[in-house]
């Protein structure tokens, strides 16, 4: 054979595992927003809407406090840091707020979407930089001397 046939058994050959290799690994490609888009335009993959990284065993809760307030009767307030330590910027979580009685029983739970625990500083549209400490306030109706303890939980 001439090095025209071998040139062309290479060629064919890099090919063919640049496929393979495309096809193995075709679902983590397919999470590249800018290669998913190419493929969409093209028609070579079904559109559908974009759901941004989760992780939610990546977030800490860092600290975390609920008292009255100190000017208004009737109100705690909420304060809590978290940081992710996810690898890549994630989704921002919902809060899951549950108070407790003194013998850890269920008094009331309500979650809380990330623009009412950041209020103005939440940036629609971002995502949650890993790294990144986030305060977290909530103002809530003191339901009185029965809730004795609360849990945070990410959603």
């Amino acid at each position: 054979m001439g090095r025209r046939a071998w040139a062309w058994i290479l060629a064919a050959t890099v090919v063919l595992t640049l496929a393979n290799a495309a096809w193995t690994f075709r679902e983590p490609l397919l999470e590249l927003r800018w290669l998913r888009g190419s493929l969409e335009n093209l028609g070579l993959v079904e559109a559908r809407p974009y759901r941004p990284f989760r992780n939610l065993e990546a977030l800490r809760l860092i600290n975390r406090d609920l008292h009255s307030h100190s000017t208004l009767a009737g109100v705690l307030v909420l304060n809590a840091t978290f940081i992710s330590d996810a690898a890549r910027p994630q989704a921002w979580p919902r809060l899951e707020l549950t108070l407790l009685d003194s013998t850890g029983g269920f008094l009331a739970r309500r979650y809380f979407h990330p623009g009412e625990y950041l209020g103005r500083d939440f940036p629609p549209g971002e995502l949650l930089a890993p790294g990144l400490h986030v305060p977290a306030r909530l103002e809530l109706i003191d339901p009185g001397a029965r809730a004795t303890d609360f849990k945070l939980r990410f959603h």
